[in-house]
């Protein structure tokens, strides 16, 4: 009774593997079927076909592979970026403007005033009439080491020539244009403030005055 029992057991214990066993045939008989498809379709395809049917299709971009840089290979000649330098200027850049300079110096004129003339140690290069004008009055106003000069004029001349004139003059004097308003000119730098202003024309001629503050230092 014993002996039959163990053989049952034995028999049901072998039931699962012998199972398996036939899984495991079925998968290889399987795997070689593939395998003999495979190679008796490539025995009857032509080698010309084969390689017809790798070719890219007609549309299609083939993919070409860029060799990349090789790490630690030296630079091609001319690859190179030049670093920029303190002499390399844009071609755009305006030119530095020359630093301001006083356009008088002490010991400045004592103040005066004048009528028809030029008074004492007026700054003429500076705020002088134009050449060939009357001359109807002038001042000179002295603080410390400023000095503040007025002329008056009267010319036969446009007042569009006088201003011309004092654009020239004062532009000569690396003096820099300034805001206008109506008639009225102006230039400076961080030394000096010029103006030019017309009075009405009286029928004998047009009046301007020209006003100057001057800092010696």
């Amino acid at each position: 009774m014993g002996n039959r029992s163990h053989a049952h057991e034995r028999a049901e214990e072998g039931r699962p593997r012998a199972a398996g066993m036939r899984w495991t045939l079925a998968g290889v008989a399987l795997v070689v079927m593939i395998g003999v498809g495979t190679f008796a379709w490539l025995g009857m395809t032509a080698p010309g076909e084969r390689q017809e049917a790798a070719r890219p299709t007609e549309g299609s971009s083939p993919v070409s592979a860029t060799p990349g840089p090789t790490i630690g290979a030296a630079p091609a000649a001319g690859s190179e970026v030049p670093p920029l330098t303190t002499s390399d200027t844009p071609a755009n850049r305006l030119p530095a403007l020359p630093a301001p300079r006083a356009l008088v110096s002490t010991p400045l004129p004592a103040d005066g005033f004048a009528s028809g003339t030029l008074v004492a140690g007026f700054p003429v290069e500076v705020a002088g009439p134009v050449p060939g004008d009357d001359v109807i009055d002038t001042s000179i106003a002295v603080d410390d080491t400023t000095a503040q000069v007025t002329l008056t004029a009267r010319t036969d001349a446009t007042a569009e020539s006088v201003r011309t004139h004092y654009q020239q003059a004062w532009a000569a004097l690396s003096l820099t244009p300034g805001v206008t308003s109506g008639a009225e000119l102006t230039y400076s730098d961080s030394f000096s403030s010029v103006s030019l202003a017309f009075g009405q024309n009286s029928g004998t001629g047009t009046v301007y005055t020209v006003y100057a503050v001057l800092r010696a230092e």
